[in-house]
């Protein structure tokens, strides 16, 4: 089965569009924690975050994606 992993840290607007997507994709389950992500998504995902919003390949993405680790910057502003 499909599940999604939120936090409640993200901004309403992208939880609401998460929480919408799963629903649309028959997502099973959606996992939402109250811990705060450490800086390990920096090394494993970050990378392959900034590739999909050069790239443009989602317009969601590169409007409203915001790094846990920065609070409420803009992946493409750091």
């Amino acid at each position: 089965p499909k599940w999604l992993h939120v936090y409640l840290s993200s901004p309403k607007q992208l939880l609401e569009q998460c929480i919408l997507l799963a629903e649309q994709n028959s997502f099973k389950a959606i996992v939402v924690t109250c811990d705060h992500p450490h800086n390990r998504i920096r090394s494993i995902h970050r990378p392959k975050l900034i590739q999909a919003v050069e790239r443009k390949q989602d317009k969601l993405l590169e409007e409203l994606l915001i790094t846990p680790n920065d609070g409420s910057k803009p992946l493409k502003d750091n």
